[in-house]
């Protein structure tokens, strides 16, 4: 039912206020706005005539009325598109098919039940909520009677299941519930016959006004099958309920991974409900596919899962001369051509040339032997997965004990059976063992044996005979080398010894031996266990509590159900498929049900859906009651104060935040960054060494050395700084002096390097040092005293070299107030990083003249000296160390 309705319209009242609001907005004026007046002009304002109070404007008044308005509507809780109310207020009755064939139109029925669902929960009446298909727990459909809230939580935890829905269990689900009447009965059908529509109908109507929703011709679910193989390519079987309309139905190939490896499409002319096609696919992307789905409709009967057996395999024919071989009728291998033509890739030709290829079965026969220069490629193809099926004849009748590539020790000669001065009749096959690959398959009653060769008895060959004849002696015997098989059929190929090659079973049992190939099936347990199974939406998901194992001929015998669900079968390594639609019958669409029922199109939940207003109505209450917030912002002068303040907040204070996380969560050394590329990276890489150094031979442990911009970075967060002072740089800031400044007054550590002791006196080098320190407003520096802490904060060292040495080292001249005597200020010439600096692989970068290796070793002892002072202070100028220190100089 179109329109605009309210689920409380008792505050609708409430706009009966709007008027009063007026009135008061009005008497009440806005605060008074602060401005400054000089006295002059206050006095020359000065009036005797009376003033009233100024008042709000009255757009702005409407506006806020305009916000009330809003406010109280939407507490009202509009909705578009109401539903109509059913009769009485009694319970609501929600009938849900939930079977396979209810996916496709799915979000239809979600929303037609919801639908039902809210209208209760207004009306504050319960829901019997009876879902029609057996629960993934194995029990029947049951009916349960729900709060309204509850119901809502239930059809959200409900979906389709991979199986049929049983309707005729959902009558006797509603005959437990002891509710003699509903108000309102709907029943959200999938739209397909069960065999129970008509009883569940008449139980339904019987309790009350019903309202049938299916869905429409077109959108009632599909069944996609294969149909059997009449080539080797994929032959499709697509069956719909209804005709009367065309459509075409695209398919996609999917493998393992969900990749789509092609599409077809299948067209319906009005008139038909069943269409068979081809989807023709390269031979590598056919042994691919894992997936058949409709692309339009997902679904468990919409999907087809493949297994190793509906696979098309490369199989070889060693055979030295084809045509006579496969000469019609007459020649050797002419009915095993002709049985795996339509399901495998057939090859012919020499054995060494199919081992070319890959190849899952070889077939040999009699009259053509292989080579012996051949024997050892073929052990090693069995070996590495190949299967070798060898047929008897005359040739290996007359050979005794193990001849090659033949699994069983032979007796020698042949017997036959039924001929012209025998007694006896030609053999019968017998069932075969539940063990064998062959368990499963029936044995025709005109198939009979003629000739046969005879195996040696043995203690294995029980276990290595996989079928026998009626007496017992062995027809196809088989045994593992490797990871492959060697099969040897007792009787010839062609019709000479047995009229097997021309049955039904001559196809079946080689399909089952190659499907013992590579990539292909090992021999079937006893019980198939459900490995993965198909959801109600077609989707691969673990099995459910319920699922049991199925022996191999009850795969696609049983009926489908929560024991027993759509999925793959069996060991991960040779899984068997079991798939929906070859368990149903032809889909039908619902036709006899009772006139008092009436009809309607699911999808008129789509078109009739509700729409709640009170979300989009309260949304623009807020922005309109923020409209109203700037405005009066701006009428009071504090718009602009706003926006100045905005403006000068720091541009770069999120950069700073996480500057400042970085470099404060780890201690790490730092170094001044100048520009120069080659100066950069050297500073860089020689506090990388020097940090690596400390790792190994202390218990320091700092993270990697970081650059510094002076001018907009802080250098409060790292023990040491390393300020290459020798390259030319601008003159440093005021506001560089005062971050220095506190830097240092803070405890801080600045090693000045100026490089250059090679390239100027050392006076030259005190004037560079001396101009920076005066740049940065440093105090005067003078030479280390030689009982300096440095000189013995972790090594004892009496002298100071980098890369170079003999260069003077400077300390600031007196005591930095607030730093207990620490030193602050480091300076010298001698090109420390140069000397620490290293490659990935830790070998030196630079030279260290004049004293090589060593003078390195000094090199890296004074930075770790260096860092224990910043770190430490100048604990070991303690006296309580004196006596220890004097000692060690005394050795």
């Amino acid at each position: 039912m179109s329109g605009l309705g309210f689920l409380a319209p008792s505050l609708l009242w409430g706009l009966l206020v709007l008027p009063v609001l007026w009135w008061l907005l009005r008497v009440v004026p806005p605060p008074p706005r602060r401005q400054a007046f000089p006295p002059l002009a206050l006095l020359a304002d000065l009036v005797g005539t009376k003033r009233t109070s100024h008042r709000t404007p009255w757009w702005l008044l409407l506006l806020r009325l305009v916000i009330a308005a809003l406010a109280i509507v939407a507490l009202a809780h509009p909705v578009l598109n109401p539903p109509a109310e059913g009769g009485g207020d009694g319970p609501i009755l929600l009938a849900i098919d939930d079977g396979w064939a209810a996916a496709r139109s799915w979000d239809a029925v979600r929303s037609q039940a919801d639908i039902r669902i809210k209208r209760a929960e207004r009306s504050n009446r319960p829901v019997l909520l009876l879902a029609t298909a057996p629960a993934e727990d194995g029990n029947p459909p049951t009916a349960r009677l729900l709060t309204a809230s509850a119901a809502g939580a239930a059809l959200a935890a409900l979906t389709p299941k991979p199986w049929p829905s049983d309707r005729r269990a959902a009558v006797g689900a509603l005959a437990a519930i002891r509710v003699e009447r509903f108000s309102e009965i709907v029943w959200l059908a999938d739209g397909l016959e069960d065999g129970g529509s008509g009883d569940l109908a008449r139980a339904l109507a019987a309790l009350g006004p019903t309202t049938l929703h299916r869905p429409d011709p077109p959108a009632l679910a599909r069944l996609l099958r294969l149909a059997p193989a009449q080539s080797g390519d994929l032959t499709l079987d697509v069956r719909r309920a209804q005709g009367g309309f065309a459509e075409t139905v695209p398919v996609k190939a999917l493998d393992g991974q969900g990749r789509v490896l092609g599409r077809t499409e299948v067209r319906f002319e009005p008139s038909a409900t069943k269409v068979e096609t081809r989807f023709d696919l390269p031979l590598e992307s056919l042994n691919r596919v894992q997936t058949l789905a409709l692309e339009d409709e997902s679904g468990a009967g919409a999907t087809v899962l493949l297994d190793e057996g509906g696979r098309r395999r490369p199989v070889g024919l060693a055979v030295a001369n084809r045509s006579e071989a496969l000469q019609p009728l007459t020649g050797e291998l002419y009915y095993v051509e002709r049985a795996l033509a339509p399901f495998a890739e057939i090859r012919a030709g020499e054995a060494m040339a199919l081992l070319e290829r890959p190849l899952t079965l070889m077939v040999l026969g009699d009259s053509q032997p292989l080579p012996e220069t051949a024997l050892g490629a073929v052990e090693r193809w069995i070996a590495e997965g190949g299967v070798l099926v060898r047929f008897a004849g005359p040739r290996l009748a007359e050979q005794t004990g193990e001849p090659p590539l033949v699994p069983v020790r032979l007796r020698g000669g042949g017997r036959s059976f039924g001929g012209t001065l025998s007694w006896t009749e030609p053999a019968r096959i017998a069932p075969f063992a539940p063990e064998s690959p062959f368990a499963g398959l029936a044995v025709p009653d005109d198939v009979r044996v003629t000739t046969q060769v005879l195996a040696e008895p043995g203690p294995d060959l029980a276990r290595q005979s996989w079928a026998r004849l009626a007496d017992g002696t062995p027809l196809v015997t088989a045994k593992r080398l490797g990871k492959g098989w060697l099969v040897l059929v007792h009787v010839g190929a062609n019709t000479g010894w047995s009229n097997l090659p021309i049955s039904g079973l001559f196809v079946d049992l080689l399909r089952r031996v190659m499907a013992l190939g590579t990539g292909l099936a090992e021999i079937q347990p006893a019980a198939l266990v459900p490995q993965t199974v198909l959801d109600g939406f077609g989707r691969l998901v673990p099995p459910g509590t319920a699922a049991v194992p199925l022996k191999a001929p009850e795969l696609l015998a049983l009926p489908p159900g929560p024991k027993h669900p759509p999925g793959y079968y069996g060991p991960a390594d040779s899984r068997r498929a079991r798939n929906l639609a070859p368990l149903l019958g032809t889909p039908k669409a619902i036709e006899a049900l009772p006139d008092s029922i009436q009809r309607r199109p699911l999808a008129e939940a789509d078109r009739a859906a509700e729409i709640d207003l009170k979300p989009a109505l309260l949304v623009a209450a807020l922005l309109l009651l923020m409209i109203d917030l700037v405005l009066s912002m701006r009428l009071r002068g504090l718009l602009t104060a706003l926006f100045l303040l905005a403006a000068l907040a720091p541009a770069g204070a999120a950069e700073d935040e996480a500057f400042a996380r970085m470099a404060g969560l780890e201690p790490r050394l730092a170094y001044i960054l100048t520009g120069d590329a080659n100066k950069d990276t050297a500073s860089r890489l020689g506090l990388e060494g020097l940090t690596r150094m400390l790792a190994r031979r202390t218990t320091v442990e700092l993270a990697a050395p970081i650059g510094l911009w002076p001018e907009s970075d802080p250098f409060l967060f790292f023990p040491l700084v390393y300020w290459p002072a020798g390259t030319a740089m601008p003159t440093p800031s005021p506001a560089v002096r005062v971050k220095v400044g506190r830097y240092l007054a803070q405890g801080g550590l600045i090693l000045f390097d100026s490089g250059d002791a090679t390239a100027l006196t050392e006076g030259e080098s005190a004037a560079r040092l001396g101009a920076l320190a005066r740049a940065l407003d440093l105090p005067a520096l003078r030479p280390i005293p030689g009982d300096h802490v440095l000189g013995r904060s972790y090594y004892l060292l009496d002298s100071f070299p980098g890369r170079h040495a003999g260069g003077p080292l400077w300390i600031e001249a007196g005591e930095r107030a607030g730093t207990d005597g620490v030193t602050t200020i480091v300076a010298g010439r001698n090109d420390w990083v140069a000397a620490w600096a290293q490659d990935a692989r830790g070998r030196p970068l630079f030279a260290t003249e004049p004293g090589g290796e060593m003078q390195r070793e000094m090199a890296f002892r004074f930075g770790i000296n260096l860092v224990m002072m910043a770190l430490t202070g100048n604990y070991k100028s303690d006296q309580v160390h004196l006596p220890i220190i004097l000692e060690r100089l005394r050795r």
